[in-house]
């Protein structure tokens, strides 16, 4: 069992707001998120050497935490701040090495938030996130993998009128080792084509093939 509080500061940059929306203002008011609360409460448990598994509760308490609004749908993002921003999650986590060649890890997390000015959740805060890798090693140079990413419904406006459905897309990949220290990588992006939207008015690719290869010395 494990219990952690955490508050702090988690700062902001024009950059990290980049990362988060590629489509954000280049004008916007730069305010650093403070975490009154950061509380987290769980379990970890390795059910032999070769799986481990960790269960946890997470609450946090943020004000100033940014929110990313397009009152006017122009597809360009400002921030603003106001109220206090509560967030609850139940996250999981699992790694098992299954064979000497074969890996399996994922991890999950149900979050809820609501924000105080509102008494609505923020917009673009997806209610569930999930993801899976799986690879597997052949003895002769030849290692394939899969990773699925899944993606909850989210809202899009302050009002919870609009919303994103959410989406599940799946990548598999093949490298192979022609020498010890050249590499040719082969990646299948979204195999199945799914429609992936994190932005309003924004797709991310659709099935997308590319090769490519590494050398080290």
């Amino acid at each position: 069992l494990f219990a952690r509080f955490e508050p702090g500061i988690q700062r902001s940059s024009l950059s990290s707001f980049a990362e988060a929306s590629p489509y954000i203002m280049t004008d916007v008011r730069l305010r650093h998120q403070m975490d009154r609360i950061n509380f987290s409460f769980g379990a970890e448990a390795d059910f032999s050497r070769m799986i481990h598994t960790r269960l946890y509760l997470n609450y946090t308490q943020s004000e100033n935490m940014p929110i990313f609004v397009d009152p006017l749908v122009l597809g360009v993002w400002n921030v603003v701040y106001f109220g206090t921003t509560r967030i609850v999650s139940v996250n999981g986590e699992v790694y098992a090495d299954i064979t000497d060649e074969d890996n399996l890890g994922g991890s999950f997390s149900i979050r809820t938030n609501s924000n105080s000015s509102t008494n609505n959740s923020i917009p673009y805060f997806p209610s569930f996130l999930a993801s899976m890798a799986y690879q597997h090693r052949f003895p002769f140079g030849l290692s394939i993998g899969a990773t699925m990413q899944m993606v909850g419904r989210q809202y899009t406006d302050l009002a919870e009128s609009r919303s994103l459905s959410g989406f599940a897309v799946l990548d598999v990949k093949a490298e192979y080792s022609i020498l010890p220290r050249w590499n040719v990588v082969l990646m299948l992006g979204n195999l199945f084509d799914q429609k992936q939207t994190w932005w309003q008015g924004y797709s991310g690719l659709g099935r997308s093939v590319s090769l490519g290869t590494s050398f080290a010395w």
